[in-house]
């Protein structure tokens, strides 16, 4: 079972990851076989379904987002954990 600290631990290193705009590094929070629902996946991507599947079809929206935000930036509010997810704040 995964602790709290280390639950915190990955979506602080989330966090950075996207505050440098390190690709690798955002990609490597993902599982390979991650399905990912965005909300802008349809306009972005072209997406009809709405649902990414896809380590290159997903690094692809990521880069897309770095690209076209280039002072985006997050502050981790709160971490929220389901049975098999976490959902960063």
């Amino acid at each position: 079972m995964i602790t709290e600290e280390r639950l915190q631990q990955i979506a602080r290193d989330w966090i950075v990851a996207w505050n440098r705009r390190d690709l690798d590094a955002i990609m490597a929070h993902y599982a390979h076989d991650v399905k990912f629902s965005p909300p802008l996946v349809v306009k972005v991507l072209g997406e009809p379904s709405g649902t990414i599947k896809g380590k290159e079809n997903r690094r692809a929206y990521f880069q897309k987002g770095l690209e076209a935000y280039p002072d985006l930036k997050f502050d981790l509010i709160q971490v929220l954990t389901g049975v098999s997810s976490l959902t960063v704040y």
